[in-house]
């Protein structure tokens, strides 16, 4: 019985040090083998933000859920071993999978190449568009900007101003800069939108001042308030590309509303939650229930359609003063449009340009 009871524990002794042994070759060897195991992964890259304060385990949830890391359990024991673990940097990483897991460990350590998070936000982009460029850039989900963007309380937070009247889709429209960002990884995005919305107002008073005399004179007829002047700045940023023709587009809404005409801008058929500011439709004048719809409602939409730049800006202070009422897209590669007087002459234009 002693003898059998002497082989059963020789067996156990070999057989654990068997599995521990089998254990540490697996640790070494994953810790020092590519990841790209397989041909098609070689030259594969992964990119990774990991903002400041995140926990180990998120990191390591991140890094596998991004197919960087394939044995948290090793992974994770590699990093409290080495005491590396309270050590990761924040940043924007770009994992190559020919790296190992040593080698990633070694960077989260050093710490991204690149600290800083690259947002271009271009003249006429809406809140849609500006909210899939964060999530691109690794900044926020694209939910999570269109909810901040939509938040009647957080835009007041801000200093803008939310009207009474219902059909805004966004209250931060308008009120995003059109810049390219360099933002450090984990800002929150509540920080980011308002240095976005705070670079605007920025922008708008600096414009009022570049032109107070054709401001004055503006506002005098009109009194326009600045979330107005950012509303004629927005129709004029979709309409032309052309720096020179904002100022003269705004001065032909101004004519409109003189006359008592409606504003019949095109791009504000598409602002709508389907349509995310594409291209239009005959279909799109017919739809009543867009509050935007500058065909079917009169003065101007209940706010801005995208988010303007500095010559836009130029344009809603100090527009030109013409006799002009209308303007046609020429279509001829240069993005200029041209502008009439008559409804006639309008007409013309269109068959000229539109018709052919």
């Amino acid at each position: 019985m002693l003898k059998r009871g002497v082989l059963w524990s020789l067996v156990a002794v070999v057989s654990l040090t068997l599995v521990v042994s089998l254990a540490v070759w697996d640790y070494f060897h994953y810790l020092d083998a590519p990841l790209a195991a397989e041909e098609e992964q070689q030259g594969r890259v992964e990119k990774i933000v990991i903002a400041e304060g995140t926990s180990l385990s998120a990191v390591l949830t991140s890094l596998e859920e991004h197919g960087v890391v394939t044995s948290p359990i090793w992974f994770r024991l590699y990093l409290l071993w080495t005491e590396k673990a309270g050590k990761i940097r924040a940043g924007v990483y770009h994992f190559s999978f020919d790296m190992s897991p040593r080698q990633i460990a070694d960077l989260l350590v050093a710490g991204a190449k690149n600290p800083f998070l690259r947002l271009l936000v271009r003249e006429g982009d809406n809140v849609w568009q500006i909210a899939q460029s964060m999530e691109a850039a690794g900044i926020a989900p694209a939910d999570q900007v269109l909810g901040l963007a939509r938040d009647p309380e957080f835009a007041r937070k801000l200093g803008v101003p939310v009207p009474i009247a219902s059909g805004v889709l966004f209250h931060l429209e308008g009120y995003l800069f059109p810049e390219t960002y360099y933002i450090e990884p984990g800002q929150p995005l509540e920080k980011i939108l308002g240095r976005m919305v705070k670079q605007t107002l920025i922008e708008l008073d600096a414009a009022k001042r570049r032109f107070l005399k054709e401001h004055a004179e503006v506002h005098r007829e009109f009194a326009l308030t600045d979330r107005e002047l950012l509303i004629l700045a927005s129709l004029a940023e979709r309409e032309t590309a052309l720096a020179h023709e904002k100022r003269l587009i705004v001065g032909v809404f101004l004519n409109r509303i003189r006359e008592g005409m409606k504003l019949q801008t095109d791009p504000t058929l598409t602002y709508t939650e389907e349509k995310k500011g594409g291209k239009s439709t005959p279909e799109d004048i017919k739809n009543l229930d867009n509050s935007y719809n500058t065909y079917a409602h009169e003065g101007l939409p209940p706010g801005p359609i995208c988010n303007p730049g500095r010559a836009a800006l130029d344009g809603a202070v100090a527009p030109v003063r013409s006799e002009f009422l209308f303007f046609v897209a020429k279509r001829d590669g240069t993005g200029g449009h041209e502008f009439n007087r008559t409804y006639e002459e309008h007409k013309r234009a269109i068959k000229k340009y539109l018709q052919k």
